[in-house]
Order: structure tokens, then C-alpha cells, then sequence
């Protein structure tokens, strides 16, 4: 029984370990592309972008054309960002008019300064875990846990290394 309690915390470690270095690995993938990934909050871009999807957001250097699936700071808070649907692109005032798919009406007139870049690529699902590591609990259990662990194994093994080492130096006298 003990067997199998040992085999099981080292394969729950194991993927724990994994899970972190796939995420890092990714997320460090993703902005060495020059890529934003952020999630989806809301349901207006159904069925296209559901809540719960990230979207992996470049930064646009070719000029928008209605149809393009942007993501931008919202006008009443900076710190929210918005993706939606560019509906209209007026070269004269140099901004664009955007709406989610299932919204009504057209969301006011935004400035190029306020664009963060063209949708990509949608991920399905993928925003879930994005929140989750962003989360106090997410960041201890995918970052912090498995490094204490690390670290935690790697003292152990020194230890018994250098148990060894005494022992050996008492075991055979000069």
C-alpha cells in the first residue's frame, strides 16, 4: 500500500511539473511571437468567441477593414479590454466603430491609440485556465507549489548525499 501511495504522489507530481512547464513553455511561445493572449469574459461575440475562449491578439500594422475581429482599451475603463467586431473604419476622424455580434447597437467611435491589436487566433476553453492562473489559488498551485516542491527534493537529495558522504568519512578510519 505504501508502494502505491509513493508511485502516486510522484505521478501527480510529475504532472503537476508538467502542467507548469507546458504553461510556461507556451506562454513564453506566445510573446516571443509577439502575441497577446487574453480571455473572453462576456458572450457578445457569440458563436464565434464564447466566454470562457482566449484570443490570441498581434498587433495590427496593416490598416483595419470592417469585418476584422479587433481587441482594444474600453473608452470608460483603460484597464478593460474589449474584442469586437470592426463595423466601420472612417479614415477622416481616424477612428473605427466596433460591435459585438449579438449586440444591437454599435459601441462609440474609438481611436486607433486605442487599439491593441487583430484576433488572430481563438482558443476554445483556454481563457478558463488563464483566469484560473491569474487567480491567488491558481498562481500557488501552478507556479508556487511545484517549485517548493523542487526545491524540497532537491534538499532532501543533497542531504542524503552528504549523509552518505559523512558516513563514508566515519566508516573507513585513516
Amino acid at each position: 500500500m505504501q508502494r502505491v501511495t509513493i508511485i502516486g504522489t510522484k505521478l501527480c507530481f510529475g504532472l503537476l511539473v508538467a502542467i507548469s512547464l507546458f504553461s510556461a513553455a507556451a506562454l513564453g511561445y506566445v510573446r516571443v511571437r509577439g502575441l497577446q493572449l487574453l480571455s473572453v469574459q462576456t458572450g457578445s461575440m457569440r458563436p464565434e468567441i464564447r466566454p470562457g475562449d482566449a484570443v490570441l491578439v498581434r498587433r495590427a500594422y496593416q490598416p483595419l477593414i470592417p469585418g476584422d475581429i479587433i481587441s482594444y482599451q474600453s473608452l470608460a475603463d483603460p484597464k478593460l479590454t474589449i474584442t469586437h467586431r470592426v463595423v466601420s473604419v472612417s479614415s477622416m476622424t481616424g477612428t473605427l466603430i466596433t460591435k459585438g455580434d449579438v449586440l444591437q447597437t454599435n459601441d462609440p467611435p474609438i481611436g486607433y491609440d486605442r487599439v491593441i491589436g487583430r484576433v488572430v487566433r481563438i482558443v476554445p476553453v483556454v481563457g478558463r485556465g488563464v483566469d484560473f492562473i491569474r487567480r491567488p489559488v491558481g498562481l500557488i498551485g501552478v507556479v508556487y507549489l511545484p517549485a517548493v516542491i523542487l526545491i524540497g527534493a532537491e534538499i532532501r537529495r543533497l542531504m542524503k548525499y552528504y549523509d552518505m558522504q559523512r558516513y563514508r568519512l566515519y566508516a573507513y578510519p585513516w
